[in-house]
């Protein structure tokens, strides 16, 4: 007989299904509670997912604004005026990159490379703001060194170049017209290439009266007009410009057989003695911004604005008597800035002691085509098509004013400092601080900053600025003078 045997089935109990479900609502409720509410896990996760979505939108606005001022300003969208600044904004070429100092002398670019040095192929700089590049202010009193003028680097493919724009003014001597004392020149920007100012006035082309040692108006500077129907015979340009680009310092030039460096920075001021290499080399430095040799007319308007409230407001430019650019070895353009056109780093420096070629000369062609010869020979690189076009129109006999050169006046049978220069006078020939800046004294020539014999003889038929001061020319036969380029 089989034992029958009881099994025991064990079963969950309502109390312990209760507590069960209790222990479940609370968990439930805790997770909920860590799911929502304002520090719930949802709640998170959907403010770091806005908060990231308004940094990223941040990021690209920033991005947006900034790659914005740089088109702004590289060539090709140049419109002109800038109104919040009151002058024209600086056409930066695509070789170009924007630069302004910190309080501390640390340069800041718009555009860098991976090791942060200036590069126009490389990455926006975020940390460069375009409010600070540039401001050219009206200083009152005696005040100087507020004023800041737009700055570049132009990083073509020769060298290095320092630059600083010089906007489109006009300009009007109210003391010291055509004589010794130094006199006071005001300045007014015009709207791109138009002849109208800030209030919209309408200036003139054409030289106002005077009224005693003063202009009674205004007057465009000849540098940034149009001057093909009068032969460039005050300097012009081949159309009217918005302004353009003076090299910051004396150019520095090393030649290694075909190879030809050149650069404007500061610390270093390599010589060329022949004023034909310079003319060439000016040239060659960047062919598709026309860069050349400075004129009269361009050392002209910047020795009237550096004159002007928006410069030195009538203080004088320290000489730099050394033979590095800057003013000393290992200069930067923090330092020696007495040297500046501005009085700060800003500024054009190197425009006082030494001297430098300008492209402006007398035609003695038996005194030219010698030393045109031997540089042509001596750059076969640079010299041939339109680099040196100067040496085929002298060897031609066409002593001719072209967009690059001015041709002075003279009588080539008298070299008489005092009757050259008379006949100078004659030609009305304005903007190059040469006429309205000096008086004949005897048979000696005075000029502003009471600089004294001054030469203006034509038996000498290059010309050079600055050895004395902004406002000093000297003709020369040749010799060991600095060079400066301009870039359009």
């Amino acid at each position: 007989m089989k034992d029958k045997r009881s099994v025991n089935v064990r079963g969950i109990t309502l109390i312990a299904l209760v507590v069960t479900i209790v222990v479940l609502l609370i968990l439930a409720a805790t997770s909920i509670s860590m799911l929502s509410g304002n520090n719930g896990i949802i709640t998170q996760a959907k403010n770091a997912k806005e908060k990231t979505e308004e940094e990223g939108e941040n990021e690209q606005n920033l991005l947006d604004k900034t790659g914005n001022s740089i088109d702004n300003y590289v060539s090709g969208a140049y419109d002109g005026w800038n109104s919040a600044k009151g002058v024209n904004q600086p056409s930066l070429s695509s070789r170009m990159v924007a630069v302004y100092w910190t309080e501390d002398g640390e340069e800041i670019y718009s555009k860098i490379a991976e090791d942060g040095n200036p590069d126009p192929s490389g990455e926006v700089n975020p940390n460069f703001d375009w409010n600070l590049w540039y401001d050219y202010v009206a200083q009152t009193g005696t005040t100087d060194g507020t004023s800041k003028w737009a700055n570049a680097i132009s990083l073509d493919g020769n060298g290095t170049c320092y630059c600083v724009w010089i906007p489109r003014f006009a300009y009007k001597i109210t003391s010291g017209l055509n004589s010794s004392s130094t006199g006071k020149v005001e300045i007014k920007f015009l709207k791109g290439t138009s002849n109208e100012d800030k209030d919209g006035n309408k200036i003139s082309k054409e030289y106002p009266a005077t009224n005693g040692n003063a202009m009674s108006d205004f007057v465009i500077h000849p540098s940034f007009v149009n001057g093909t129907a009068n032969n460039f015979s005050n300097g012009e340009w081949d159309s009217e410009i918005g302004g353009y680009w003076v090299a910051k310092y004396k150019m520095t030039t090393d030649i290694q057989g075909e190879d030809i460096f050149q650069g404007s920075i500061p610390g270093e001021n390599r010589r060329i003695n022949y004023m034909e290499y310079q003319y060439a080399l000016a040239n060659y430095y960047n062919k598709s911004c026309n860069s050349h040799l400075i004129k009269n007319s361009e050392w002209g308007a910047i020795a009237y604005l550096t004159q002007s409230n928006y410069g030195r407001n009538g203080n004088k430019v320290s000489a730099n008597n050394t033979y590095y650019s800057g003013g000393s070895r290992n200069a930067t353009a923090t330092t020696n800035v007495s040297q500046s056109s501005t009085g700060n780093p800003y500024g054009i420096f190197d425009l006082v002691g030494g001297g430098e070629f300008v492209a402006g000369y007398a035609g003695f062609l038996n005194r030219m085509t010698s030393g045109l010869d031997f540089a042509y020979a001596e750059l076969p690189k640079i010299t041939t098509g339109t680099y040196f076009r100067w040496r085929d129109d002298v060897l031609r006999n066409k002593m001719v004013n072209t967009k690059f050169i001015t041709v002075y006046p003279c009588d080539r049978t008298n070299t008489e400092t005092v009757y050259n220069y008379n006949i100078y006078a004659n030609t009305k020939m304005f903007g190059d601080a040469i006429l309205e800046t000096t008086t004949v004294n005897n048979s000696d020539l005075n000029s502003w900053e009471n600089i004294s014999n001054i030469y203006f003889d034509f038996k000498k038929c290059y010309m050079i600025r600055g050895e004395n001061g902004i406002f000093s020319y000297e003709a020369i036969t040749n010799g060991g003078y600095g060079y400066r380029i301009v870039l359009m």
